[in-house]
């Protein structure tokens, strides 16, 4: 992996790779959907590029999901993944634990006390 890479990038791309073949749609049914070049799917798949969130939106509405499927962490991750955002510093906290990070903001979300 180059430094330039994200792992989250790769995360979702494997998402959007495994979930086009699972529904047997082609890299370039999926580009026409998104208004993006075949080269850019091919990018987005193996997380070289980032897919912005309005083409996000539109893949996940074509794909039949929610966006947020491209970002649900289950069990095991493909490439390690989890161990990667263990050891990847958050941009808005700065903790060294991503995962760590998701977990006490799902925690403060599902309080039931009804404060935010």
């Amino acid at each position: 992996m180059t430094p330039d890479v994200n792992p989250v990038d790769i995360y979702v791309g494997d998402r959007l790779r495994e979930l086009r073949e699972r529904m047997q749609l082609s890299q370039a049914y999926l580009a026409k959907t998104m208004t993006a070049s075949l080269e850019q799917v091919e990018r987005y798949e193996r997380g070289l590029e980032r897919v912005g969130a309005e083409r996000l939106q539109k893949v996940a509405r074509v794909l039949k999901v929610p966006p947020s499927y491209f970002f649900a962490y289950p069990g095991k991750t493909p490439g390690g993944l989890h161990q990667r955002l263990q050891e990847t510093p958050c941009p808005m906290c700065g903790s060294n634990n991503v995962v760590e990070f998701r977990r006490a903001a799902g925690a403060v979300r599902n309080r039931s006390d009804g404060n935010p």
